[in-house]
């Protein structure tokens, strides 16, 4: 169905191949069944929502286990959705395309959040570095009306190094 569709896929055979294949390739989406050998879709699902490098991999739970529990159990694990065999085709393109455009949209505003977390520290740097320039020149300011109120006056000078000295 992949095929048709123009998505290319890697299949394994049992859960601990499916984790394994994770660190060679690291796919958009996942198509899981509960019932593998070896290791279970729940287990699968535990593993890959606990590695930080998987947990944003949008997985569809394929499976023919239709009872409520499977169902909740496999969304309170992570699963984006779950389709029930036999499948329709049509539905499962749909939520595929579905679970691809929300992962796209996470991504968007996960980059989105980092490239104005990087502006936001360069503006905070750049404030810095203006506040210190003016802190400057404020100083600079003062002592130059200070230095002049003490060429005109030597009293109003000696007053003003009096009150330097204090502050």
């Amino acid at each position: 169905h992949l095929e048709l569709m123009g998505i290319s896929h890697t299949e394994a055979s049992n859960g601990a191949e499916a984790v394994a294949s994770l660190k060679d390739h690291r796919p958009d989406l996942v198509l899981l069944d509960l019932m593998m050998p070896i290791m279970d879709g729940h287990a699968v699902l535990d593993v890959m929502k606990a590695d930080e490098n998987y947990k944003t991999i949008p997985v569809i739970v394929i499976s023919g286990k239709d009872d409520e529990e499977s169902i909740v159990e496999s969304i309170n694990c992570g699963a984006e959705d779950y389709l029930v065999k036999p499948f329709n085709p049509r539905i499962l393109k749909a939520r595929v395309e579905n679970s691809l455009a929300k992962a796209v949209h996470a991504q968007k505003d996960s980059l989105l959040r980092q490239v104005l977390a990087d502006y936001n520290h360069e503006l905070k740097t750049e404030v810095s570095r203006q506040v210190k320039i003016l802190a400057q020149a404020n100083a600079s300011t003062v002592f130059a009306l200070s230095t002049l109120a003490e060429s005109r006056d030597p009293e109003t000078g000696l007053h003003l190094e009096r009150v330097q000295r204090y502050a």
